[in-house]
C-alpha cells in the first residue's frame, strides 16, 4: 500500500512540474519574443481601425498581455535604465568606462510585475523618486538605477530563483554579490533608499551564496531547466494562454480525482448457509 502511495505522489509531482513547464513556457516564451521584436524605435502603423481593431487590441492585451514598447516609453520619461536577458551580462557582468577599465558600479534593480500589480506600482514610483535623489548627489556617481521586468527577463529571474515581484535588489561586484532588499523594511519615504545606498547600509545582508545561487554547484540545474523551458515555448508560442491553462486544468483535475479516490475494496462472495434439519425421534418410554 505504501509503495502505491509513493508511485502516485511522484506521478502527482510530475504532473504539476509538466503543468508548469507547459504553462510557463508559453506564457514567458511569448512575452520575451514579443519584448525582443519590438523596439521603441520602431512606430506602430495602424493598419485597423474601428471595432475590428478594438477587439483585435482587446484580445491581444488579453491573451498576450499589455504592449511591451510601454516599458520603455516609461523608462525614458523616468529616466531609468532597463535591464533585459539580453542586456544584463553587458551592462553589469562586464561594465566597460571609456578609458576601458571595469568600473565599479552600484546596481539598484527593481524586479516588477505586469501593469496593474498594485505592489509593483507602488514600488515602481518608490524606486523613481529615489533615483531621481541619487541623481542629483554628485558623490554617488557609480550608482545606477535599473528595472527588469518578471514576465520578458524570465532567464534572469529564474536564475536568482524569484517567485512573485516585486523584489528590490542590489548587485555589486560586476554581478557577484545580490543582495535581496526587504521591502517592507524600507521606509515610507523614498530618502531612506537614498540613505541606504548612501551610507551603504545594505552592506549588512549577506550577499546570496547558497548552492542554487549563481555560481554555485547546483546552478546548472537551472540552466538546464531554462533550456527545457526555452524549447517547450518554441511549439507553444503561438497558443493562447488560455488554451493551455484550460487544457492542464482538466487533466490536473481527472489526475487529482484518480489519486484521491479511494480503491474499490474487493466484492464479498454471498456466504452460503447450509440448513441441516435434525430430526429427533423421541422414544415413547412407557413406565
Amino acid at each position: 500500500m505504501s509503495s502505491t502511495r509513493s508511485w502516485q505522489s511522484n506521478l502527482l509531482f510530475l504532473s504539476l512540474v509538466f503543468t508548469f513547464l507547459v504553462l510557463g513556457g508559453a506564457g514567458v516564451g511569448a512575452a520575451a519574443a514579443e519584448l525582443n521584436d519590438d523596439s521603441p524605435a520602431q512606430t506602430k502603423t495602424k493598419s485597423s481601425e474601428g471595432i475590428l481593431g478594438t477587439v483585435k487590441h482587446l484580445y491581444n492585451v488579453a491573451v498576450k498581455g499589455p504592449d511591451p514598447t510601454l516599458l520603455y516609453e516609461k523608462d525614458a520619461t523616468d529616466g531609468i535604465e532597463r535591464l533585459t536577458d539580453d542586456n544584463y551580462v553587458d551592462k553589469v557582468e562586464h561594465p566597460l568606462d571609456v578609458g576601458g577599465e571595469r568600473k565599479d558600479e552600484v546596481w539598484v534593480v527593481l524586479v516588477h510585475g505586469k501593469a496593474g500589480d498594485a505592489a509593483s506600482e507602488m514600488l515602481l514610483e518608490y524606486h523613481k523618486q529615489a533615483s531621481d535623489l541619487v541623481k542629483n548627489d554628485p558623490e554617488m556617481g557609480n550608482v545606477r538605477f535599473a528595472r527588469l521586468d518578471y514576465v520578458s527577463a524570465w532567464k534572469t529571474c529564474t536564475r536568482w530563483l524569484l517567485n512573485r515581484p516585486p523584489y528590490l535588489i542590489i548587485i555589486t561586484s560586476q554581478g557577484r554579490h545580490l543582495r535581496f532588499i526587504p521591502t517592507q523594511s524600507l521606509g515610507k519615504e523614498p530618502s531612506s533608499l537614498y540613505s541606504v545606498i548612501r551610507e551603504k547600509m545594505y552592506e549588512v545582508i549577506l550577499p546570496w551564496n547558497g548552492r542554487w545561487s549563481p555560481g554555485g554547484d547546483r546552478s546548472y540545474i537551472i540552466e538546464h531547466y531554462i533550456t527545457l523551458q526555452e524549447t517547450i515555448s518554441k511549439y507553444t508560442h503561438n497558443i493562447p494562454n488560455w488554451v493551455i491553462l484550460a487544457f492542464t486544468g482538466i487533466v490536473t483535475q481527472q489526475l487529482m480525482s484518480w489519486l484521491h479516490s479511494s480503491p474499490t475494496p474487493p466484492t464479498a462472495q454471498p456466504r452460503q448457509v447450509r440448513r441441516v434439519e435434525r430430526v429427533v425421534i423421541k422414544e415413547d418410554k412407557r413406565a
